[in-house]
């Protein structure tokens, strides 16, 4: 059998912040509580340029689609709004925007060419699948990171972001 280190997601996983003060914090160490920022804006410290190489990859279907830097933003807000931007990476938030982008414009050429051609399976509902199973393996570590450092995940859920997930973002 190999051996080796720890596994990072192995064990027993954390209990959120929320759920230990509503426990009564049983450990007695003091808990990290992150606060949602009241006008749900970026905080100055932390405006950047949305990175010009982002829209380079929006080739196909521009006006059909949201820009992948749209898509940055939005995320960007939602985890800014969390409070969270110290502890979600901004690569992070940049590859869930491209992979995000690439497959709704899977979905979009699925839509306008067809799923099936020629009597086969398009390609582009294999891509698809792998773009929607990469963009969401990295929401959820964005979102873990979330759940793991506010006490009030309720009030994210009505996000502007939230809801264009919702509705696949067109």
């Amino acid at each position: 059998m190999p051996q080796g280190s720890t596994r990072p997601t192995a064990g027993r996983p954390r209990k959120p912040a929320s759920q230990k003060i509503l426990d009564g914090n049983p450990g007695k160490r003091p808990v990290a509580v992150l606060d949602f920022y009241k006008d749900k804006k970026v905080p100055k410290k932390f405006r950047k340029n949305v990175p010009e190489y982002l829209d380079q990859a929006s080739k196909e279907s521009d006006n059909a689609l949201p820009k992948v830097t749209e898509i940055y933003r939005d995320i960007r807000d939602f985890v800014a709004a969390a409070g969270c931007l110290d502890y979600v990476s901004d690569m992070q938030m940049q590859d869930y925007a491209y992979l995000r982008r690439s497959y709704l414009e899977c979905e979009h050429f699925n839509k306008v060419h067809g799923r099936i051609a020629n009597g086969k399976r398009s390609p582009y509902v294999q891509m698809a699948l792998d773009y929607q199973k990469a963009s969401l393996y990295i929401f959820n570590q964005i979102w873990s990171a979330i759940v793991q450092s506010s006490t009030e995940v309720s009030a994210v859920d009505r996000n502007s972001f939230l809801k264009k997930m919702e509705t696949r973002g067109f």
